[in-house]
């Protein structure tokens, strides 16, 4: 049994199961490799509510649809619409706080970023690429733009108005989502904005 060193999200070994020459050891180590695996991960052995099932598959089909950012309220929305509907609002922040600490979704109870919901956590690093990431600066890479390139490379100033045009260029979904973008960033010291104009952020880059 050797690793599988081609894709990260493989976890465990590699099996080999053979349909001409079946071996009841094969399978055993198979299963056992499948608990073994299962009992390690964060959210094993915990019990919680069957309707959870009902909305996690429902924000699933979500994001079959391309959805990637929704909000809180059109969430509980879901939730009571689901085949077995949650109607308290408290226990909808308790099922994505839930889905937040697994890794399936963003969400912050916090009462400035409470509101959207990242249900594709992709969305929010492409987000951060678009201001943190020299890559994403080819549009001030020629004068007269080239000072507003400068201060970003070397100070790690850059303001509102510039951003917006950034996230302008990302597409509409993201330009609609910039306040909450610079709030996340806030919240982790990535980002901040200066006292006295509040249109220049500081970053580091």
């Amino acid at each position: 049994m050797k690793t599988n060193q081609r894709h990260c999200h493989v976890l465990g070994g590699i099996n080999y199961i053979s349909n001409t020459q079946p071996s009841d050891n094969t399978f055993d180590n198979l299963r056992r490799l499948i608990f073994e695996v299962a009992e390690d991960m964060p959210s094993w052995g915990e019990h919680y509510p069957v309707r959870w099932i009902y909305l996690e598959k429902a924000l699933e089909r979500q994001r079959e649809k391309g959805d990637t950012v929704i909000k809180l309220d059109d969430i509980k929305e879901i939730a009571q619409n689901s085949s077995v509907p949650i109607t308290s609002s408290d226990e909808v922040i308790l099922f994505l706080q839930y889905q937040h600490e697994i890794g399936n979704l963003i969400f912050f109870n916090d009462q400035s970023l409470k509101d959207c919901v990242i249900i594709q956590p992709n969305w929010l690093i492409d987000a951060f690429k678009c201001i943190v990431c020299a890559d994403e600066f080819r549009l001030f890479s020629k004068k007269p733009r080239y000072n507003t390139l400068l201060n970003i490379k070397e100070n790690g100033v850059i303001t509102l108005n510039v951003l917006k045009e950034m996230f302008r260029e990302k597409g509409v979904a993201y330009l609609g989502y910039l306040e909450y973008v610079l709030g996340v960033m806030e919240k982790y010291d990535i980002m901040f904005k200066d006292k006295l104009t509040r249109d220049t952020l500081f970053v580091q880059v």
